[in-house]
């Protein structure tokens, strides 16, 4: 068991961040245009939208919509399904916002381009880069990442109601923030040694974290939808069932 939360909680998120890092600073433009492809006709700032970096984290996201929507559909009391369906509806925002609500392909596949644009910065193009919005978001959801997954598993484990324990993260949670912070640090002082190549993720190189992030959601919820067992009236309608069914025996 160790073996395989060491594998999901580490393993996993750390090498995969670890390659896309290594392709983007390798100084191999096919292995950059992975990471960042240069789309000619596009704004360059909208490049790292169309690579596989960015793509991987929206495909996380989705995941996480369609487990939530699952557990919406499937748990049987009210106030999960408001909780399951909440999450789906907040992880489909957040998908919104990361596509900047699909511009950046409808420019991709409709040839438009903003070729006028080019060498300019883009408008701003969804609620989180509006004024110090991002730089906000980030506190909370730094704050957030430590009390949900590093403080949280280890602090109330045995404190709360049954209830409150079935939505506590995995331990192993912590690892993946370990995961996390070095993926981070390493892409900053890569690009610091001068590696960045041509700029194409300046001043984003926030995408590597993001990456983790989407991914220990991602995890979190597939544990919490497929593999907690939820308290509910359920199996005491089940126990009465079956009560019922001996009497007509």
């Amino acid at each position: 068991m160790r073996v395989r939360f060491l594998l999901i909680y580490f393993v996993i998120p750390l090498g995969l961040t670890l390659s896309f890092i290594a392709m983007y600073f390798s100084g191999v433009p096919w292995f950059e245009h992975f990471v960042v492809p240069a789309v000619p006709g596009l704004n360059p700032n909208s490049w790292r939208e169309l690579g596989f970096l960015e793509n991987l984290q929206n495909v996380f996201i989705m995941a996480t919509i369609v487990f939530s929507l699952t557990a919406a559909a499937k748990k049987p009391l009210l106030w999960q399904k408001i909780v399951m369906g909440s999450a789906a509806a907040l992880s489909f925002f957040v998908l919104l916002e990361e596509t900047d609500y699909g511009l950046h392909y409808i420019e991709y596949f409709s040839g438009a381009g903003l070729v006028a644009g080019l060498g300019s910065d883009l408008p701003v193009r969804n609620v989180h880069n509006i004024g110090d919005l991002t730089d906000i978001i980030k506190r909370f959801v730094d704050a957030g990442l430590i009390l949900l997954f590093a403080a949280a598993p280890f602090a109330f484990a045995h404190k709360t109601a049954p209830a409150a324990r079935t939505f506590l993260p995995n331990r192993w949670s912590l690892a993946t923030l370990l995961a996390m912070v070095l993926t981070s640090g390493l892409a900053h002082r890569l690009e610091k040694a001068g590696l960045n190549p041509d700029g194409m993720m300046n001043n984003n190189l926030s995408e590597f974290r993001e990456l983790v992030l989407y991914y220990l959601v991602m995890i979190y919820f597939y544990e919490l939808v497929f593999e907690r067992t939820w308290p509910t009236a359920l199996r005491a309608r089940k126990a009465r069932g079956k009560i019922r069914e001996l009497v007509v025996r």
